[in-house]
């Protein structure tokens, strides 16, 4: 079952972050509803102590190179990347983490219609990541950002691993 999140009130930014502090969020919507969500979640987490944020954005990112390129800029990691499944890892793992990392993936259905098996892929490797910085004491979620028709494929993808804390937002706009 998701939760609702109106963005036009002023108390779902707190929820929001409480939620992003200890789940992966799959959040659907209108494009411009998640827009205003994302780029306000992005400001409220980084105001978190000791944490970061990377921001993907996916219509840039259609494929797995510019993926990894997007990822390398908007992650503090110092050098070129390869173009591989291990880079990516060792990108998302990273050295001397803040104690909260957060991966924003902004319009997520670009590549997932482009490449699903890319995207399943990347998806995978964030939750692997994540559990294994859980072990460390570390948190880092991923938080997919999707226009509405395209939740459910992916909660069906996600929901398949019992193990991942994840919460489905969909996020609205009323009152406006």
């Amino acid at each position: 079952m998701s939760k609702t999140i109106n963005v036009y009130t002023n108390d779902w930014v707190k929820e929001c972050v409480e939620l992003a502090l200890s789940n992966h969020l799959i959040c659907s919507g209108k494009r411009s509803d998640l827009q205003w969500f994302g780029t306000t979640l992005i400001q409220a987490l980084n105001h978190q102590p000791n944490s970061q944020t990377s921001p993907i954005y996916g219509k840039l990112a259609v494929n797995f190179e510019d993926f990894c390129y997007q990822l390398c800029h908007s992650t503090p990691w110092g050098f070129e990347m390869g173009i591989n499944w291990n880079a990516v890892k060792d990108v998302i793992r990273g050295e001397g983490l803040p104690q909260h990392k957060f991966f924003i993936l902004h319009d997520a259905q670009y590549m997932y219609f482009n490449n699903f098996k890319d995207f399943n892929t990347l998806i995978e490797i964030f939750l692997e990541v994540a559990l294994e910085h859980d072990e460390y004491g570390q948190n880092l979620k991923v938080i997919v950002l999707l226009e509405e028709h395209e939740k459910t494929s992916v909660r069906k993808l996600i929901r398949r691993k019992e193990k991942y804390p994840i919460e489905t937002l969909k996020i609205i706009q009323e009152g406006l």
